[in-house]
């Protein structure tokens, strides 16, 4: 009964997965994606700094996603979020470089 029910496990698994795969084909759901990391990560390294996201945009000559965020004083910090296709990692970090 135990094989049964992990076989089930595995195999809901693999449909979840299977079906992020092939949500990540459409462009609203990869600006999501890219949205979402960048919140993910602004809000684990730098939830004291209060930042507003701003926008997301999809820049086709470098493939990778522009983020943008304010904070109180109006000043803008840019994130770059990759790949194209499953925007996870986050490449660039305007903050990392300002001292």
């Amino acid at each position: 009964m135990s094989f049964l029910r992990s076989k089930k496990i595995i195999v809901l698994i693999l449909v979840i997965a299977i079906a992020l795969i092939i949500s990540e084909q459409f462009t609203a759901v990869q600006h999501l994606t890219a949205k979402t990391t960048c919140q993910l990560y602004v809000f684990l390294k730098y939830d004291n700094k209060d930042l507003k996201f701003k926008e997301v945009e999809y820049v086709p000559q470098f493939g990778d996603y522009f983020v943008s965020y304010e904070d109180k004083t109006q000043k803008k910090y840019s994130f770059i979020v990759s790949p194209q296709f499953f925007p996870i990692l986050v490449k660039y970090d305007s903050l990392e470089s300002t001292p």
